[in-house]
């Protein structure tokens, strides 16, 4: 953690709020940090706002049906899209299998 933080717009503390949200501009935001020991070090960051929501987006989602929850070796996946990759990990993280799916809805077996 620093000692002092100084923005482009003069505000002085740790984390700073882009507030030109304008779509597809890019913004530069400069921030130049001192240490306890007065050693001063800077960096800028490039951020873009996309405009990447919409209503038509919005209203193309769909919703994915996984059951029954818990399952040991095989559940069903509805409305999961053909061509999709599904990937399944068990508590720890270790990937258990990996499945493109050949259909919209299909169950998958665990045990092959």
């Amino acid at each position: 953690m620093f000692a002092d933080y100084t923005w482009q717009d003069g505000s002085y503390f740790s984390r700073f709020w882009a507030t030109d949200t304008t779509m597809n501009s890019v913004n530069v935001y400069t921030v130049i940090v001192d240490d306890q020991s007065g050693c001063t070090g800077s960096d800028s960051v490039i951020v873009t706002f996309d405009n990447c929501t919409s209503v038509s987006e919005i209203a193309k989602l769909t919703y994915v049906y996984i059951y029954p929850n818990p399952f040991s070796l095989q559940f069903n996946c509805e409305n999961c899209g053909i061509g999709s990759e599904l990937k399944i990990y068990d508590l720890l993280g270790n990937e258990l299998k990996k499945i493109v799916l050949d259909e919209n809805s299909q169950t998958i077996n665990l045990a092959n």
